[in-house]
């Protein structure tokens, strides 16, 4: 019939418009497409403004904040210790100088015995050979002077006398010198070496240096 005619040629038009839509769809380019949002399906971040109005905030709450309140018995703990502590620091350093002296004087003692004088009292070689004479002989008073005028008459006390025509030389004006090297090889400049030397000499050759003043004086040479 003529209807039927008509729904099989309408059905026909759509089949050919359908054909014709796939046709289009597929030669479509790329670049024609929609592109999608991605910056509104990120979730933005903070900007730089935020983050310095952060920080900014950070820095006022830290500066509202209170010192730590120290109670007034915590405060008194405190200074009591903190005096403890001096006091003990200066008994230790009390104590550390007591010994530091103790053992200076000790020093000094054993120095005395062995060499016969305190160093830090005879300077000169008249007083090293003033205490040695002391010390070692007993020599004091009398003896002493008649020791003194012998060493006056030969060098008076000068540690480089020369006998110009013997070459005795020294303050007790060894014959030759390096006798003395006897009581150290310092014998040359040092007076105590040189001292130490000429007493013993006065106390092997003539028992005591009034003896040997009186041979001087007899024999212009002891």
């Amino acid at each position: 019939s003529v209807f039927r005619h008509l729904l099989i040629g309408f059905t026909f038009m759509l089949a050919i418009a359908g054909v014709a839509v796939g046709v289009i769809t597929l030669h479509t380019p790329v670049s024609a497409l929609p592109v999608p949002d991605t910056a509104s399906a990120t979730p933005a971040g903070p900007d730089a403004e935020e983050l310095a109005a952060r920080e900014r905030g950070l820095s006022r709450g830290e500066e509202r904040t209170p010192p730590p309140v120290i109670s007034s018995d915590a405060l008194q703990d405190r200074n009591e210790l903190l005096a403890q502590q001096r006091k003990e620091a200066r008994k230790a350093a009390k104590k550390a100088e007591e010994a530091e002296k103790r053992a200076a004087e000790e020093e000094l003692r054993r120095t005395i015995k062995e060499d016969g004088y305190d160093p830090t009292e005879a300077t000169s070689p008249r007083e090293i050979g003033k205490q040695i004479a002391a010390n070692k002989y007993g020599w004091t008073g009398s003896e002493w002077t008649c020791y003194d005028n012998l060493i006056m008459s030969e060098s008076r006390w000068v540690v480089d006398a020369t006998n110009p025509s013997s070459g005795a030389y020294g303050i007790p004006q060894s014959l030759p010198g390096d006798k003395m090297a006897s009581e150290g090889a310092d014998w040359r400049t040092n007076p105590a070496t040189q001292i130490k030397w000429g007493l013993k000499y006065v106390k092997e050759r003539y028992g005591t240096p009034c003896s040997a003043w009186s041979f001087k004086q007899g024999h212009n040479w002891y």
